[in-house]
């Protein structure tokens, strides 16, 4: 009897540790299952698309999403005297922006490696690293812009809003009229840009749309019986330029050299007519100021005049050395264009990069303008979605060499999805 419940009791024990040997089992091989780590040869498809960027140390945080993922992902920011990781859901990841600030500080001038993990189907993809080159160049401390629906007429009375480039801090403002705008009650729309107390403006008596049908739809806005104006804004004096500078064309878009004593526009190869919208070409032209007297020269220089080619945006940086404009096969609403590129002329030299690392394939790129320390060209582009233009910063270096473009950061990168408006009035300032 004392043996037969000795065997019993021996027999529950072993029993109960085989019972408990498994289930410690089960919870390592789960607990390995989950920690499981799959490594890819592709980089990660981010949106918006950070991969091997060049940015300035004062931007605000790249936030973005991770495609195909809706768990957790795993962002790891690592150079030779940093090393942060942050955590994000549903395949987003969001960088606190005292740490984001403290880190790009800290690596201004250098380089951070970027690994990213996403945990799919019950493992980790762990994906190649890849670098963003923090450049020592500073950008503007403000983009101004207005959002607005494609193809609008412009509106002279549209707010705008201000928003930090380091942060995500925006605030609303109106946009103010020059102060000759009361004395052009007829003109329907003004075009130009102030270089400090300087400024050169495009007024059009008519704005009218055509839609071109063949080979596809375009729209093409244009401005008529147009007028140049030059205005001193620090002593409140303006001057219309006369009609001959257009040399009985149409002028379509302006552009004023930082120090004021350069002009550069577009202009047709002859009067707009609206059964040939096909053919309709604009050319890059320049000629020299007097800021004294708001006078213009009559010489003219012919920057560029090609076959098939229509120039719009000129837009030259501040240290005179380039101007950046947008090509298309024909007329000067590039935006509308699937075709439109952007170049980067030389003026000293005339060599013209075509700016392949810049440019999209398929989609609209659209020059807006400079930083004030002519590092960074700012362009909006089509290349996301193919309808709504999105905005883009290439930096340019002391060679004129353009590097990979980074788009404007949000701090919900999926807003952009959502988002049905396009970026208007484009300007960075300090």
């Amino acid at each position: 009897m004392k043996r037969y419940n000795y065997i019993k009791f021996i027999r529950k024990r072993m029993w109960n540790f085989t019972g408990f040997l498994i289930c410690c089992l089960a919870v390592l091989f789960s607990c390995k299952s989950a920690d499981e780590e799959e490594r890819v040869k592709d980089l990660p498809s981010l949106f918006p698309d950070y991969v091997n960027v060049s940015v300035p140390y004062n931007i605000a945080p790249l936030n973005f999403l991770l495609k195909d993922c809706s768990g957790q992902i795993e962002v790891r920011l690592s150079s030779s005297s940093s090393d942060y990781t942050f955590i994000g859901n549903e395949g987003k990841i969001r960088f606190p922006q005292n740490e984001w600030a403290e880190l790009l500080k800290k690596e201004k001038g250098g380089v951070i490696k970027v690994n990213v993990k996403a945990q799919k189907d019950a493992k980790w993809i762990v994906y190649p690293s890849f670098k963003w080159e923090i450049k020592a160049e500073a950008i503007d401390d403000y983009i101004i812009y207005s959002k607005e629906v494609p193809g609008n007429v412009p509106n002279l009375n549209k707010s705008l809003t201000r928003r930090e480039m380091a942060s995500f801090s925006e605030k609303e403002i109106h946009k103010e009229q020059p102060f000759f705008y009361a004395k052009f009650p007829e003109k329907v729309s003004f075009r130009g840009k102030k270089r400090g107390n300087f400024g050169v403006y495009v007024m059009d008596s008519l704005f009218v749309s055509y839609i071109s049908v063949f080979p596809d739809k375009r729209r093409e806005n244009i401005g008529l019986h147009s007028s140049v104006l030059l205005a001193d804004f620090s002593n409140e004096q303006y001057k219309v330029l006369p009609d001959s500078i257009s040399s009985g064309g149409e002028i379509s878009f302006v552009d004023l050299s930082f120090d004021s004593r350069k002009l550069f526009y577009c202009v047709s190869s002859g009067s707009v007519d609206p059964d040939s919208i096909l053919s309709l070409k604009y050319d890059l032209m320049c000629r020299d100021i007097n800021p004294a007297d708001l006078s213009v020269s009559e010489k003219l220089d012919t920057l560029v005049n090609l076959p098939a080619v229509s120039v719009s945006y000129p837009s030259s940086s501040p240290d005179g050395n380039y101007i950046a404009y947008t090509v298309s096969e024909f007329g000067a609403s590039s935006e509308w264009h699937d075709d439109s590129d952007m170049r980067l002329m030389n003026l000293h030299t005339g060599t013209i990069d075509s700016l392949k690392v810049v440019n999209s394939a398929e989609k609209a790129d659209i020059v807006r303008g400079w930083s004030s320390n002519g590092r960074w060209l700012m362009f909006s582009s089509k290349r996301d979605d193919g309808f709504y233009e999105r905005v883009y910063f290439s930096y340019i270096d002391s060679t004129g060499t353009a590097h990979k473009p980074f788009m404007l950061p949000l701090l919900d990168a999926s807003y952009y999805n959502n988002m049905m408006e396009i970026f208007g009035d484009l300007k960075i300032e300090n």
